[in-house]
């Protein structure tokens, strides 16, 4: 993509809000509900602590990443010349959404203030809302902003920098690259297996044991209907004889077992 801020005005502006209230930046409704997630992790002793700085690393990346689209997508020349004349702003099917959204990133937040709905979340015990130490909101808007500069830095000012840290790291660009094999070890650990397991209870359970049942009882009752096929032939004379056959043995069997 690339320089699409002139051509898609209200899609820019919008996604820049979006972005922002992802960056946890003052004003916006990220901010309020990145503060209060932070303040009270930070409260809930040296684990929450942990998440605490967890949580302010994944604000940097949040911010960063988010901006990255924004200058990669937005900045700059056109990547695709061939099409660039013909984009253009959806319909307003569109772009009225990302309006609203938009707005609502910037008011959302301000709901919270002070407590808005906090009757409506709080448990049997009530809530009470950490408000953290103001150093720790500090750092938090020093993240979310150090990471928008850093995606400037990174794809606006120095556009080769991130292919030259490629190569100069190439071992963990590769392994950021196929996102760190997750994939691969998930679908080792779960999927092959889960795959396995299934397809061993399709062939010993289904189709071994279900299967065999429901066909046998149709192949037992093609069996029967051949028999009685023969049976009933249509002849009178067949059946006059198998009359007179089955009387003789009644009477037989009558003279024999009877005293």
């Amino acid at each position: 993509m690339g320089g699409l801020k002139d051509k898609l005005p209200v899609t820019y502006w919008t996604m820049v809000i979006g972005s922002l209230a992802l960056a946890g930046i003052p004003g916006f409704s990220g901010f309020f509900s990145k503060e209060e997630i932070l303040a009270e992790a930070w409260g809930a002793g040296p684990l929450g602590k942990t998440l605490t700085v967890v949580g302010l690393v994944t604000a940097f990346m949040t911010a960063f990443y988010s901006f990255r689209l924004i200058f990669v997508a937005f900045w700059g020349e056109s990547r695709n010349p061939h099409h660039a004349d013909h984009i253009h702003e959806p319909s307003w099917t569109m772009t009225m959404p990302l309006i609203v959204l938009a707005v609502l990133s910037i008011f959302a937040g301000y709901f919270g203030i002070p407590h808005f709905i906090e009757p409506v979340l709080q448990g049997p015990g009530g809530a009470e809302a950490h408000d953290g130490p103001l150093l720790l909101k500090l750092i938090a808007i020093a993240m979310g902003v150090g990471g928008i500069v850093a995606a400037w830095v990174v794809y606006v000012k120095s556009p080769g920098l991130p292919d030259r840290l490629a190569e100069k790291w190439r071992q963990a660009y590769d392994y950021s690259f196929h996102k760190w094999y997750v994939d691969e070890l998930y679908d080792r650990t779960i999927v092959k297996p889960t795959v396995d397991l299934a397809n061993g209870l399709w062939k010993k359970v289904d189709v071994a044991v279900i299967d065999a049942m429901v066909n046998g009882v149709g192949s037992a009752a093609l069996l029967w209907a051949q028999g009685m096929r023969v049976v009933q032939s249509g002849q009178v004379q067949h059946y006059a004889l198998a009359m007179a056959l089955g009387a003789v043995t009644i009477l037989g069997v009558y003279l024999l077992f009877m005293p």
